[in-house]
């Protein structure tokens, strides 16, 4: 399977959500809502979705780079794409030109991206109703991939702590195991 830009999966879980008329996605949201297809991923096909880490910030899961690209994307809820500097020639190593970009999931694909975008899509729809709050407590549980990596933390939660694959993907696993 492949792995995706995290912003990709947030971009595509934006662009459902305002097809459907919801519009209450703001930065904690779209955070945990991207965490759960990555730990549901990692537990149905054994392999990321995202390609870049997930770290335990104090109000749970955070993948760095989409908090800071939507920081300041509309307040209190998010109300434009994330977007990033792409060269505007990747072809020409003397054009040194930058345009910014909305990067998105492909359209179609192979029958990997198909089951990927599948489980990305039941996510979307088994979550979209709730909270950012509501998900960051979800987020929180105890023996949650979040809670395993804090639980012996005294005091604030340094930056950059790595919640690993593996813890999320055995929380995730036995959650299948539990029928959740």
């Amino acid at each position: 399977m492949g792995q995706y830009d995290p912003l990709e999966v947030a971009n595509y879980f934006l662009e459902q959500a305002w097809r459907e008329g919801i519009y209450d996605f703001n930065n904690l949201k779209l955070q945990k809502m991207v965490f759960l297809a990555h730990g549901w991923h990692l537990a149905y096909f054994d392999s990321p979705l995202i390609n870049e880490p997930v770290q335990a910030w104090r109000h749970g899961p955070v993948i760095n780079s989409l908090y800071h690209n939507f920081k300041s994307k509309g307040f209190p809820y998010i109300n434009q794409l994330g977007t990033k500097l792409q060269r505007k020639d990747p072809n020409n190593i003397n054009n040194f030109e930058y345009v910014n970009v909305s990067p998105k999931l492909p359209d179609a694909g192979d029958a990997e991206f198909c089951q990927s975008k599948n489980l990305i899509d039941a996510v979307f729809n088994q979550y979209k109703n709730y909270t950012g709050y509501q998900l960051s407590d979800l987020t929180h549980l105890n023996e949650s991939p979040w809670h395993s990596v804090t639980e012996h933390i005294v005091g604030e939660i340094p930056h950059g702590i790595i919640i690993p694959d593996e813890i999320i993907k055995h929380y995730y696993k036995n959650l299948i195991k539990e029928g959740a």
